[in-house]
């Protein structure tokens, strides 16, 4: 009989905590603080300490039960500082359908019962990545010799000549976005060698 390793690949976090693998490997793995693989593998598959999984749920995946008295009307601010969601999300989600509508809007500040904001955090998913600053495009990409312009909504751009540089003597390229592939094309005279 053979000694397995003990730890969890993927699959098996994914069972016990009732995800999809996909999940755990393309979102919870890719989360600065989940913990590292053991030194050993389980065949060609990556093992992980089941205590260290359930430390990272714990933290990051599992949402906090919050005590809101039932009866109680909380403002958009006041559920902001106490669940962590912001006033802006939750008029996001009003607008697309994924929060409820207030249960009163008598005054100009609309506001939730307890209850009410329970029940909708209860459907809410509670991984939030804590990279997302780094997904908003503060800084532009670089990819193939083409930079990605966050405000032309991550469209690659050629650059420009330098100044001083005469723009004949660049070889020519269009790039194009057909199909979720990006084509490149280029000039006669660069294919012919001509410049």
């Amino acid at each position: 009989m053979v000694d397995t390793p003990p730890g969890e690949t993927y699959a098996e976090i994914a069972a016990r905590h009732g995800r999809v693998e996909t999940t755990i490997r393309n979102q919870w793995a890719r989360h600065p603080q989940w913990p590292e693989p053991l030194p050993e593998k389980r065949g060609r598959f990556l093992v992980f300490d089941p205590v260290a999984v359930d430390r990272f749920v714990a933290a990051h995946v599992d949402t906090r039960a919050i005590d809101l008295e039932p009866r109680r009307l909380y403002t958009a601010r006041e559920i902001e500082q106490l669940t962590g969601i912001t006033a802006a999300t939750i008029r996001a989600d009003r607008s697309k359908g994924r929060w409820p509508a207030p249960d009163d809007s008598s005054s100009r500040a609309h506001r939730w019962y307890g209850a009410t904001v329970t029940k909708a955090l209860a459907g809410r998913r509670g991984y939030r990545r804590d990279d997302a600053h780094e997904r908003t495009g503060t800084a532009p990409a670089v990819v193939s010799g083409h930079q990605r312009s966050p405000q032309a909504g991550g469209q690659p751009r050629a650059s420009r000549p330098q100044e001083g540089e005469a723009a004949a003597s660049q070889p020519t390229k269009s790039v194009a976005n057909r199909g979720g592939r990006q084509i490149t094309t280029k000039s006669q005279n660069f294919r012919s060698g001509q410049i």
